[in-house]
């Protein structure tokens, strides 16, 4: 299959290897991928729609249909992205429990995000916000001025693209607080090494997805045009259309536009198969920065040769810890949590009491973390007894 993937340059080597190797990650359970397809199915409602409402202008000419279609396209406008996000989030979750060694299914991720509907609702407008085509050929006298405002959305669009795609994790995982998510990102930031830059964000997937649409859509629709005006004459003849040239005079637009919708659903399954890298790649670094420990420990050497993809994570070591040699976990004999961890709990409230910070306050900064109340609990009651 990958071997026929489009070719471009050596953003394509990185798309083509981050595909292959959340295939193999990703396909310890196949349920995964549903949410890829939920997604492309809601999209393709308005691919439909689209096209419904160019037959009704072109070819029917019943333009009170077509005006309605105008108006179901814009009111599908913030429903697909909602369901889009929602999919990403139910991705999200799913994903986190394969990396736990645990069987996953769609009613699964669809449960734990019952209580996200008003969170996933902002992000999706905020996506709808920051989604405007880059591309808009404004008159060249705005110059410079132009230019700038351009470049400026454009990073904006990149911040707000690791924002989403980093908190995302943190509110389906650990529920955390939309205020809360400056904090959790505050935390992933600094364990982001600079050259991780290169493969995150639209630099992912932007070439990609540009380079689908002109390499595997023009071509369909030059094959779907080639049909029309050859066979013209057995297609029916309510999609002829004139056209201004002397040798190519009239042509049946049906297979043009049979193809056309074919060809726009496949690359909206593409950019979804996209979507579920993205929310791969970025769910299993968060996981592996705050949760190590919970990452089944078959998967842990499989995880770091995924994130670490053509040494693009040189210099920064994942589950350095787990690394060592594993003969078990020291258990507390009392409460039967990680004593590691506990001690590693206790060792923080001694540091931050010891500058002046209240145990609340310290608390309060570990809990954020994601640390449970009980681990916390226990840790502070072994930092008094020492």
């Amino acid at each position: 299959m990958f071997k026929y993937f489009p070719s471009i340059g050596s953003k394509g080597k990185d798309i083509k290897g981050l595909l292959k190797n959340s295939i193999s990650l990703l396909g310890k359970d196949a349920d995964v991928f549903k949410p890829a397809i939920y997604m492309t199915m809601v999209k393709s409602m308005r691919i439909i729609v689209f096209f419904y409402g160019f037959y009704c202008f072109l070819i029917s000419k019943d333009y009170g249909k077509g005006a309605i279609s105008i108006l179901c396209l814009l009111l599908l406008v913030p429903i697909v992205s909602y369901f889009k996000m929602k999919y990403k989030a139910m991705t999200s979750w799913m994903i986190y429990e394969v990396l736990r060694g645990e069987d996953t299914d769609v009613s699964s991720g669809k449960k734990n995000i019952q209580g996200l509907r008003l969170t996933i609702f902002l992000y999706s407008l905020v996506d709808i916000v920051l989604s405007r085509p880059k591309n808009s050929n404004s008159k060249n006298d705005s110059g410079i001025a132009q230019a700038l405002i351009g470049f400026a959305l454009i990073m904006f669009e990149e911040v707000w693209d690791l924002v989403k795609n980093f908190s995302l994790p943190a509110i389906v995982i650990d529920k955390v607080k939309l205020k809360e998510v400056p904090q959790r990102l505050k935390v992933i930031k600094k364990n982001i090494p600079a050259s991780l830059a290169g493969i995150l964000g639209l630099d992912l997937v932007g070439g990609m997805i540009v380079s689908l649409l002109s390499s595997i859509l023009l071509p369909v629709i030059i094959v779907g045009a080639a049909i029309g005006y050859y066979l013209k004459a057995y297609l029916p003849q309510q999609w002829l259309i004139n056209l201004p040239f002397e040798n190519f005079s009239n042509l049946n637009i049906l297979p043009v536009f049979i193809f056309a919708i074919g060809g726009a659903v496949f690359v909206s399954f593409l950019n979804s198969l996209v979507q579920l890298v993205k929310t791969t790649y970025f769910t299993t670094f968060y996981v592996s920065l705050v949760k190590p420990s919970e990452i089944s420990s078959q998967l842990r050497s499989e995880v770091a040769n995924y994130l670490n993809f053509n040494h693009k994570l040189d210099g920064y070591t994942l589950f350095e810890s787990q690394n060592e040699k594993e003969e078990g976990y020291d258990l507390d004999s009392v409460t039967g949590e990680d004593l590691k961890l506990l001690k590693r709990i206790a060792h923080t409230f001694k540091k931050n009491i010891a500058k002046g910070m209240s145990e609340e306050k310290i608390y309060s900064a570990l809990k954020r973390k994601g640390y449970s109340e009980d681990q916390l609990n226990c840790g502070l009651k072994m930092y008094k007894a020492s």
